[in-house]
């Protein structure tokens, strides 16, 4: 290939039918890869997949069930594929060995499961993992979200691991807030299981938190838009003798326009609090709300994880980020209150994390940092440790 070619890349993001499970599928993951590859100049042939934890019956109704017809023949740069929950059919991971030198597993969680999460969710787990393993046999390279995962991919040998918090924002989407927030109170998007429902019923934290019942695209069409693109491909791909590249390119297109305009609309929710609040979680890796909220300009806070320091490096305490501990709800309330007090400091924080969000954390960093990785093996940007 001449240098001055565009890397031609396959990219397969886990994908899903309904907009309630589609909208917890971060856009950075779901979307924002391809964005940054296609930044660099890439041609990217997107695929979506559907999970391996979903009903078997779905897979028949899957565009990727038909790439290695679609692909028959068709060499490519790089294949990027979503690795922990993602199903590829036999057919489909022998056409991926084959049509790539470079194979990417991009992993967006914890491979590392806490004691208290496997006993209460064994069997997916289980599940979980045998599936990744079973992904990784393709990969001759790895992206993962977990800096500990990265350190024992890359001590085992046998793949190139490069570790990336899966923060990165696309930069027409940060945006300094375009009005005062609506609310008083914090914000705390996310699930709602039993040790973060303690801390939303801590009495020190009554009238400084709230967990909105819906962001703002659920009062559109969005939601059901998607839902209507999914049905009448399903119906496609179910009847159609021939299914196209063309076809598949078109339903691509719709998707990530979608996607877009929820995620423009998810954004806007974040702005609606003074402040956003990322509870403790099982998994020791930066979610993507970090990213998002620092992106619209409001403070953002989020507690201290043990054993990740280049997690912790990542942002600057008090001018970009603000920290509680991870145990003592009365140390966020005591975040909440000072950001409460002081809103000059609070907007001054918003703007420094909405800053480093644009100068660090975007999909165009992101996609020279990946692809200078794999070209070079050397580390840059923000996945650099230096």
């Amino acid at each position: 290939m001449n240098s001055a070619d565009p890397l031609k890349i396959v990219f397969f993001t886990l994908e899903f039918r309904d907009w309630n499970s589609a909208s917890h599928w971060a856009y950075p993951q779901a979307i924002g890869i391809a964005d940054a590859l296609e930044s660099q100049g890439a041609e990217v042939t997107f695929v979506p997949v559907f999970s391996v934890h979903g009903p078997v019956e779905t897979r028949a109704s899957c565009w990727s069930r038909h790439i290695p017809a679609l692909l028959k023949g068709q060499k490519f740069d790089q294949i990027w594929f979503e690795d922990v929950h993602s199903y590829y059919s036999d057919e489909l991971m022998e056409w991926i060995s084959a049509a790539a030198p470079v194979r990417v597993a991009f992993i967006c969680e914890s491979l590392k499961l806490s004691p208290a999460e496997f006993e209460t969710r064994r069997e997916g787990a289980l599940r979980r993992e045998a599936n990744s393993r079973r992904n990784l046999s393709m990969a001759t390279h790895v992206i993962a979200l977990d800096e500990t995962d990265v350190e024992d991919f890359n001590r085992a040998g046998k793949f190139k691991a490069l570790w990336y918090a899966g923060n990165f924002i696309p930069p027409d989407c940060i945006a300094p807030p375009s009005r005062p927030p609506t609310s008083a109170t914090a914000l705390f998007y996310g699930t709602v299981y039993e040790e973060r429902r303690g801390w939303l019923e801590h009495p020190s934290l009554q009238g400084l938190l709230v967990r909105p019942q819906a962001s703002l695209e659920w009062k559109t069409t969005v939601p059901q838009r998607f839902e209507q693109l999914f049905r009448d491909g399903e119906r496609y791909l179910l009847s159609s003798s021939s299914v196209s590249l063309e076809a598949l390119r078109l339903f691509v297109t719709e998707m990530r326009a979608l996607r877009k305009k929820g995620f423009l609309l998810w954004l806007r929710s974040l702005q609606e609090g003074s402040a956003l609040v990322n509870l403790p979680q099982p998994s020791l890796i930066i979610p993507g709300r970090i990213g998002e909220g620092m992106a619209v300009g409001r403070p953002m806070v989020t507690w201290e994880m043990p054993g990740r320091p280049r997690s912790r490096a990542l942002f600057k305490e008090d001018s970009e980020i603000l920290f509680y501990q991870a145990n003592d709800p009365e140390s966020l309330a005591a975040v909440l209150h000072r950001l409460r007090q002081d809103p000059e400091w609070a907007d001054a924080v918003g703007e420094g994390g909405r800053q480093a969000t644009l100068k660090r954390h975007t999909t165009g960093i992101f996609g020279e940092t990946a692809l200078h990785w794999i070209r070079t093996g050397e580390e840059i940007g923000a996945s650099s440790s230096g």
